[in-house]
């Protein structure tokens, strides 16, 4: 009787374990599809042509931007899909926020919110361009 019990105890943590091992795996793969939807962002306000007023990454928004922090996108995107098992789909959302600051400076926010188990993370990534040319 006693080694059964002892076999159940040792079964239910072994489950316990790898059900946990599971969680973390997963949260850490929406963590870092999150990171790859910030850094495209990032990406597309890095590589555009930035001379303004006349050339502005379409990232930006209108040109010009005001001086407070201006939200130019807002999307919802997919961190985790399995159409195989049945589990629940992860969405996000991924906003953008652009900052003028002087001299043509621009601050560019990246950040990605989701909820998986019952919690909220977000993942914000930033950067700061300048004017391609000096005039």
């Amino acid at each position: 009787m006693m080694a059964v019990a002892v076999l159940g105890l040792v079964v239910s943590t072994v489950i316990y374990g790898l059900t946990r091992a599971n969680w973390s795996a997963t949260s850490e793969r929406n963590r870092s599809v999150a990171r790859a939807y910030c850094q495209q962002s990032i990406e597309q306000a890095l590589t555009g042509r930035y001379d303004p007023p006349r050339r502005v990454p379409a990232v930006f928004g209108t040109w010009p931007v005001p001086g407070t922090e201006t939200e130019v996108v807002n999307e919802t995107v997919p961190l985790f899909t399995d159409s195989q098992s049945g589990s629940q789909p992860v969405n996000a959302t991924r906003t953008c926020r652009v900052t003028l600051l002087a001299n043509n400076v621009v601050r560019f926010t990246a950040r990605v919110a989701w909820q998986y188990r019952g919690q909220n993370f977000t993942l914000d990534l930033h950067t700061l361009r300048a004017p391609d040319t000096i005039r």
